[in-house]
C-alpha cells in the first residue's frame, strides 16, 4: 500500500521556477537538491581560498547547458593548475543531444543566490520570470503565456515524479522486509528438509531389515510355547517355577536371580527377569528332594 502523504511531504514537493531552470540537463537534478547534504565531501572543499566552502556539484558551460559534475568525463572537473579562472571540458548535454565533443568553459554554480554562483554567469538569468517580460506589447504576452504554462507543467510533472520515487522507495523497503522473512522461511524449510532425508535414512535401514523383524515376530508365540512345556517338565520334576508374563512393559521388572545346584528351598521370585530359551537349557536340573 502507499504510504499516505503527510504535510511534509507536500512541502518537499515545492520547487521553485529557478530550481528547475538550473536543474541538470542529464538528469534533472536541481541545484537545491544537489546541495542538500553536507558541504564536505571527504575532506575536499571548493579550493577557492574558504575551508568551510562548498564541494562544487553543478556547473554551467559557455554553451548555456547546465549539468553535474558527475556526469563529465572521469566523473568530475579534471584538475588544472591554480590560477587558471576557467577549466575546459567536453560537455555532456552536447554530447547526448548534438554529439558535439568541443571543449568548453564551465562555471560553478553553489546556489542561487548573489554571490553562490560565478561572476561572469549574468545575473539576469537567475531572475524569473525576466524583467522584459513584465512589458505590455503582444509578443511579450505570448511569451509570458508560454513560459508560465511551462512553469506549471514543469512543477506539476516535477511533484509528480517525486511523488512516485517515494512510492517507489516504500515499496523497495517492503519488498525488502518480505524478501528477508521468505529468506527465512527458505532456510527453515531446508535444514527441515535436511532433518527428513537422514530420517529417511534410518527409515531405509529397517525397511530392509522388516523380514528378518515378522520372522522373528512370527516364532515369538512358539517360543512362549516352549518355554511354558519346560516350565510345566521343571514343576513336575520338583522345581517351583513362577508364571510370568513376556509381554512388553514399559516399567523395568525386578531382577530375581536362578536356584544354585543344590539349593532347593529357594524359590523363583515372581517377576524376575525373562530367561532366553538357551539360558534355561544350560541351568544343571536336579529333583527336589522332599
Amino acid at each position: 500500500m502507499a504510504p499516505r502523504r503527510t504535510s511534509s511531504d507536500r512541502s518537499s514537493d515545492d520547487v521553485s521556477t529557478l530550481d528547475l531552470v538550473f536543474a541538470c540537463a542529464v538528469c534533472q537534478r536541481t541545484v537545491s537538491e544537489a546541495y542538500a547534504t553536507d558541504a564536505h565531501e571527504h575532506g575536499l572543499h571548493s579550493g577557492d581560498g574558504e575551508e568551510e566552502g562548498a564541494v562544487t556539484k553543478m556547473w554551467i558551460a559557455d554553451c548555456s547547458h547546465v549539468f553535474c559534475g558527475k556526469h563529465l568525463e572521469g566523473g568530475g572537473i579534471p584538475f588544472h593548475p591554480a590560477g587558471i579562472e576557467h577549466a575546459e571540458v567536453v560537455c555532456p548535454v552536447c554530447v547526448k543531444v548534438k554529439n558535439i565533443r568541443t571543449k568548453r568553459r564551465v562555471f560553478w554554480i553553489r546556489g542561487l543566490s548573489r554571490g553562490q554562483y560565478q561572476d561572469i554567469v549574468p545575473p539576469k538569468w537567475f531572475i524569473c520570470p525576466p524583467e522584459k517580460l513584465n512589458s505590455r506589447d503582444d509578443l511579450d504576452d505570448a511569451i509570458r503565456f508560454q513560459y508560465f504554462n511551462l512553469d506549471l507543467y514543469a512543477k506539476g510533472a516535477t511533484q509528480k515524479w517525486r511523488s512516485a520515487e517515494r512510492k517507489r522507495h516504500s515499496l523497495e523497503k517492503h519488498h525488502h522486509q518480505e524478501r528477508k522473512q521468505w529468506q527465512k522461511r527458505e532456510a527453515e524449510l531446508k535444514a527441515r528438509i535436511t532433518e527428513l532425508e537422514k530420517k529417511e535414512v534410518k527409515l531405509e535401514k529397517w525397511e530392509q531389515r522388516r523380514k528378518v523383524i515378522n520372522s522373528a515376530l512370527a516364532s515369538f508365540h512358539a517360543m512362549e510355547e516352549d518355554i511354558e512345556s519346560m516350565r510345566t517338565q521343571l514343576v513336575n520334576l520338583g522345581f517351583k517355577v513362577p508364571r510370568r508374563s513376556y509381554s512388553f512393559a514399559l516399567s523395568k521388572p525386578a531382577e530375581a536371580s536362578w536356584p544354585h545346584r543344590g539349593d532347593h528351598s529357594k524359590n523363583l521370585t515372581d517377576g524376575a527377569t525373562a530367561q532366553s530359551p538357551a539360558t534355561l537349557s544350560g541351568c544343571a536340573v536336579e529333583r527336589y528332594s522332599s
